[in-house]
């Protein structure tokens, strides 16, 4: 069978996408009259002097004293677990040491 011969099932366009193609040209005009030296768009919809929010503001937001609690013991074990694994590196280190020196190391690969 030829693909060529095969035809996609025509479908009447709805009020949905008369809505849709409405849209986009909207977007479209928009887009392209938007400069953005121009100072005049203080109160226009591509404002770029808004304030910016940081990380915690939107963290915190929609936030309840529960989430809050929950967030502050997180951090402080991440935290904690953090400090640990360097010590814990430094103990099996000098553990390590202690046990084996570098004379039974010399005197282990001795025949």
């Amino acid at each position: 069978m030829d693909m060529a011969s095969v035809e996609a099932p025509l479908v009447a366009p709805t009020e949905k996408d008369d809505n849709m193609a409405e849209l986009v040209k909207i977007i479209e005009t928009k887009v392209e009259s938007f400069d953005p030296e121009k100072k005049e768009l203080k109160d226009g919809e591509f404002d770029t002097d808004q304030k910016k929010v940081g990380y915690c503001g939107l963290l915190m937001r929609y936030a309840n004293c529960t989430d809050k609690i929950f967030l502050i013991v997180a951090y402080s074990a991440a935290t904690i677990w953090g400090a640990c694994m360097p010590a814990l590196v430094l103990f099996f280190g000098e553990m390590i040491d202690s046990i084996a020196t570098i004379e039974t190391a010399a005197e282990s690969l001795s025949f």
